[in-house]
């Protein structure tokens, strides 16, 4: 406010790796991360609900893959059985 800008038109975002572990997809990082979100479909669904009551309107993953096959599944996957689920 104290620069002219409506606090309302600011988008809350957040960027992550995410890796479904019940999904049988390797990943090809072993490589740590404190952004990465590692779990079963229903522990990204409880993350994602979780950014949302913290305020997070815009959440964008990548993949700890090397193949783009790999990578339509995951985006699959999370459309299919993520949000479906978490969309308001």
């Amino acid at each position: 406010r104290s620069i002219g800008r409506d606090p309302d038109d600011i988008i809350i975002s957040l960027k992550r790796t995410i890796h479904f572990t019940d999904i049988d997809i390797d990943e090809s990082s072993k490589m740590p991360s404190n952004a990465a979100v590692i779990g079963t479909t229903e522990d990204i669904i409880k993350d994602v609900l979780y950014c949302n009551t913290l305020g997070i309107q815009q959440l964008t993953y990548d993949f700890r893959v090397n193949e783009v096959v790999d990578c339509v599944k995951i985006m699959e996957h999370f459309a299919r059985n993520v949000m479906s689920v978490t969309e308001a």
